[in-house]
């Protein structure tokens, strides 16, 4: 049970929006640390490329985008 606790998004997809800066961008990046599987939502294309990018290069998580 504590395994849990400590990985609560393990198995799940984490969606987030707002991605391309400020807190969506922080939280983002946190859960790109290569243990979790991410969908970012922004309306700044060019910017959402660029973070997904980096997060793919940096820690190998499964990251997907999308745009309104």
């Amino acid at each position: 049970a504590a395994e849990q606790h400590d990985q609560p998004l393990q198995g799940k997809v984490a969606l987030v929006t707002g991605a391309s800066r400020g807190i969506g961008e922080s939280l983002a990046r946190l859960l790109g640390d290569g243990s979790h599987k991410i969908i970012l939502v922004s309306r700044n294309e060019d910017r959402l490329r660029k973070i997904c990018n980096d997060i793919n290069a940096s820690a190998g998580s499964e990251v997907a985008f999308a745009l309104p």
